[in-house]
Formats: structure tokens, C-alpha cells, sequence
């Protein structure tokens, strides 16, 4: 008989032991969190285990974190574990003068505090603080009096969420008396530290004034924003910075660095529209603005930013060589457009910008583009001399003889009192495939334009340049109604050119009108 019971005692130690070693092991697999100002309600399930922790009010633990020595009046602590069906539990409670009583239970039966209640208390304490985040106020407080940040650090790496950490994280940062350095390693330790990004985002939303409080720390912050995973809370953080105080060319040129690290087209577009009227034309946030708009992969959002930058300032010639080389990467014709339109209203007077304008028009694939862009800016605007030539240069581009023909008609206006822009006029005519596109533009120059000789002239001999006969002969015709009976210059290159008309009957009609 004393055999067999000591068999079993060793039977129920090994098994206890057992137990107690895969328990041990056994992380729980989720957890249910639920807080206010003022409680604080956790509960972890596992397969083998669960923890209940539930709190009211600011509690302050012993120093080797093995007891509650306070809680604020009318403010409870309940920790409650139950383990293969086991279920122990404490309940701390502060009456109105913050007096503690403390109540052990196992398996629902009141035992004695003391010393039992006080042992499995010192045992699950620790484990409880780092997992719910309860009296971390005060602990914070005391490690950092006594090892200082990195005390906080070492003790945030055996924390076990993410929520948690960002408690601790917080209630460092509520101190006062914190270095630039500190603050600056707080921001890196937070990238490092916190995997959710909804916590690192509320965080770095929350501390940013102090962040921001130097340069130093500035830049640790903006290094910590670009590694948070989600694109919309990268971007939600960074708008809300833009929404604040004062910030330095530097910070400026950093927050838009971070901006290059969203993955997200549209929220990237977002930020830099929300820094529009941070915008300033300092070279380092000029050149950080153009890098973080050129990893904009979407056309429309690309464009979208860039029209708003154009709306809102008057931008300096170097800005607009940014602006229009960033063009040059938008992959669809009408977005290019589109920018390349308000972007008229900027280039007036600006040489350099003149001419990166019509570079950037060369560059647009669609045909009906370039001639949609060609002809706003003349109708807005008075082109003279090598800016008209420009023009030129890049109508000739325009494989579409109707868009090539469009353009043309609206640059008679701007032919007067232009006499070399004249020539240049005539050969981008003569380069039209089109027979009756280029008879229709040559009629229109005779019609409105200005009917010196010259003009004249250049227009009788680029028409040997149409192949139709009879497109030829309109376009004589029309000459012929100008150009005055007494006018022998011209008379004379009339006829020379009526020799090429191949018909009879149209060269009959074409020298009928001068005779």
C-alpha cells in the first residue's frame, strides 16, 4: 500500500512537472485588448492557458516589480489564470484613502494572502506588467532615473506587443528634460521596436512637436516615418507634420526624402499636395520635391501634383527646368499636356523656360496633343523671333497633317512685322503631306495675313510643293486677288510658277486672273 502511494505521488510530480515545462513553453495565440483613460481590460487565450487582466487607475509597483505597493483611490488591479482548469486569482482594490486589501483565490475558494497568494503574485507579476502595460508610468520613471534611456530601451525589448511598447514609448516621451540625441534615438528605437504601423503612425503623430525640436532629431523621425510598412499611414503621418508648426529647409528636405519610401502612387501625391504652401525654392527642398515626385509611377496623379504646384506660385526659371524634366517622365500624352498648359501662364518672359517648353511639347508622342498644347500658348501668348522658330522646330514633328495644318493657321497672327519668321512659316507648310491641307494653310496666310511681296512670293513657290494641280491653282487664284495688277515681283513668280501646273485647263484659269 505505501508502495502504490508512492508510486502515484511520483506519478503526479512528473506529470506536474511536465505540465508546468510545456506551459512554460506555450505562447498565448491571441489576445482581446480593450482601454480607456482610465481602465484597462486584456485577455490572452492559448491552448493550454489563459490570462485575464482587468485594472482601474495609475499603479505603482515595488522596485524589484514583485508587488503592487499603490493604487490610486477606488482603482483595482484583477489578474485571474486559469491552467489545464485551474484557475488561480488576485484582486488588489484601494479603498478612498488609497488603503490596498488583497484577495488570493484557487479555484474560486478565498485562501490567505499571505503566502501563498504573495508567492504566486511575485511569480506572475513581471510577465503581467510586460504584457498589459499596467504601472508603466511608473516604471518608466524609475528606470530611466536609474540607467537612463537605454534602460528603457533594454526593457521595451522584452515587451510583448506592439500596444504595450507604445505605452512605454509614450510616457518616456511625456518627460521632461529629454537631449535632441535622446529624442532623435527614441524616433530610431520606435522604427526598430513597434511592428504595427498603425501604432508607429500614432506615435509619430502624436510626439511630432517634440521630434521636430531640432534638426537632430528631425532627421531620426523622418527616418523612422519611411520605415513604417503601410503607404497610408506613411502618409497620413507626413500630412499631419505638414499640418503643424514651423518647419526647416532641412526638416522640409527630409520629410520629402520619407516621402520617396511610400509605395503608394496616390499617397505620395497626396503629401506633396499637402506641401504645396510649405513649398519654398530653397535647392535642397527644390531638388528633395522633384526626386520624391519622380517616384510617382501613376500619369494622372503625377500630372495632378504638378498643376497644383503651378497654380499656387510663381516659380523661378531653375524650378521650371525641375518641373519640365519631370514632365518628360509623365508616360501619357494628355497628362503631359495638361500640365504643359498651365505651365504657359508661368514662362512668360523666361527664356530658358521658353525653351524647355517646347522641349518638353517635342517629347509628347501624341500628335493631337502637341498641336492641342501648340495652339494654347498662341493663343496666350505674343511669340517673337527664335520662340516662334522653336515652334517651328516642333510642328514639324507633328506627323498629322489636319493637327500640323491647325497649328499653322494659328500662327498667322504672329507673322507680322516678322519677316524671317515668314520663310520658316512657308517651309513647315511645304513639309504638310497633305495636297489639300497645304492649299487650305497657304490660302489662309494670303486671306489674313500680311500681304507684303514677301509673303507673296513664298507663297507662290512653296505651292509647287502640292501635288494636286488643282489645289495648286487655288491657292494661285487667291494670290492673284492680292496681289495687284501692278505688282511685278510677284507678277513675275506667278508666272513662273503657273508653268508647273500640268493641266491646261488649269493653267489656262490661272492666267486668265492676271490678264
Amino acid at each position: 500500500m505505501v508502495a502504490l502511494l508512492v508510486f502515484l505521488m511520483n506519478v503526479n510530480m512528473i506529470w506536474t512537472l511536465y505540465a508546468r515545462q510545456v506551459v512554460s513553453k506555450e505562447e498565448y495565440k491571441s489576445r482581446k485588448e480593450y482601454r480607456t483613460d482610465h481602465t484597462v481590460e486584456i485577455k490572452f487565450f492559448g491552448t493550454l492557458q489563459s490570462l485575464d487582466v482587468k485594472s482601474r487607475g495609475k499603479i505603482s509597483v515595488t522596485d524589484d516589480d514583485g508587488d503592487i505597493k499603490a493604487i490610486s483611490p477606488g482603482g483595482y488591479l484583477r489578474i485571474r489564470k486559469t491552467t489545464f482548469g485551474n484557475k488561480k486569482e488576485i484582486l488588489i482594490e484601494s479603498d478612498q484613502q488609497g488603503n490596498l486589501t488583497k484577495l488570493y483565490y484557487d479555484n474560486r475558494n478565498e485562501l490567505p494572502f499571505e503566502p501563498e497568494g504573495r508567492r504566486w503574485l511575485r511569480d506572475i507579476l513581471l510577465d503581467v506588467i510586460r504584457s498589459t502595460g499596467i504601472a508603466v508610468e511608473d516604471r518608466v520613471n524609475r528606470i530611466y532615473k536609474n540607467e537612463g534611456v537605454n534602460g528603457v530601451f533594454e526593457e521595451i525589448e522584452e515587451l510583448s506587443s506592439s500596444t504595450t511598447k507604445g505605452l512605454y514609448f509614450g510616457h518616456l516621451l511625456d518627460r521632461n528634460g529629454l537631449t535632441g540625441s535622446e529624442i532623435g534615438r527614441i524616433a530610431r528605437e520606435i522604427s526598430y521596436e513597434i511592428s504595427s504601423s498603425s501604432q508607429q503612425g500614432d506615435i509619430y503623430r502624436k510626439y511630432s512637436h517634440k521630434f521636430l525640436a531640432s534638426n537632430e532629431s528631425a532627421d531620426e523621425y523622418f527616418r523612422g516615418v519611411s520605415k513604417i510598412s503601410s503607404s497610408s499611414e506613411q502618409g497620413y503621418t507626413l500630412r499631419s507634420v505638414l499640418e503643424k508648426g514651423q518647419l526647416t529647409a532641412q526638416m522640409k528636405a527630409r520629410l520629402l526624402e520619407a516621402t520617396e519610401s511610400i509605395s503608394s502612387s496616390s499617397e505620395i501625391g497626396s503629401v506633396l499636395r499637402s506641401f504645396t504652401d510649405r513649398f519654398d525654392e530653397d535647392q535642397v527642398v527644390v531638388s528633395a520635391y522633384f526626386d520624391a515626385l519622380d517616384h510617382i509611377s501613376s500619369s494622372s496623379e503625377k500630372g495632378s501634383v504638378l498643376r497644383d504646384l503651378l497654380n499656387s506660385h510663381d516659380l523661378s526659371e531653375d524650378v521650371m527646368d525641375h518641373l519640365f524634366r519631370s514632365v518628360a517622365h509623365i508616360s501619357s500624352s494628355s497628362e503631359q499636356g495638361a500640365v504643359l498648359r498651365v505651365a504657359i501662364k508661368q514662362i512668360d518672359g523666361k527664356e530658358r523656360a521658353y525653351h524647355e517648353f517646347f522641349e518638353s511639347v517635342s517629347r509628347i508622342s501624341s500628335s493631337s496633343e502637341i498641336g492641342s498644347v501648340l495652339r494654347d500658348i498662341l493663343e496666350e501668348a505674343t511669340l517673337r523671333d527664335k520662340y516662334l522658330m522653336e515652334l517651328f522646330d516642333v510642328v514639324d514633328r507633328i506627323s498629322s497633317s489636319s493637327e500640323r495644318g491647325a497649328v499653322l493657321r494659328r500662327v498667322i497672327p504672329h507673322l507680322s512685322g516678322q519677316p524671317n519668321a515668314i520663310g520658316r512659316f512657308l517651309k513647315s507648310v511645304s513639309k504638310i503631306s497633305s495636297s489639300t491641307e497645304m492649299g487650305s494653310v497657304l490660302r489662309d496666310v494670303v486671306r489674313e495675313g500680311d500681304t507684303t511681296n514677301q509673303l507673296l512670293i513664298g507663297v507662290l513657290e512653296t505651292s509647287e510643293s502640292i501635288s494636286s494641280s488643282s489645289e495648286r491653282v487655288e491657292v494661285m487664284l487667291t494670290v492673284a486677288e492680292v496681289m495687284g495688277d501692278d505688282n511685278q515681283p510677284v507678277l513675275d513668280v506667278y508666272k513662273d510658277v503657273a508653268k508647273s501646273i500640268e493641266s491646261t485647263s488649269g493653267y489656262r484659269t490661272v492666267m486668265e486672273r492676271v490678264f
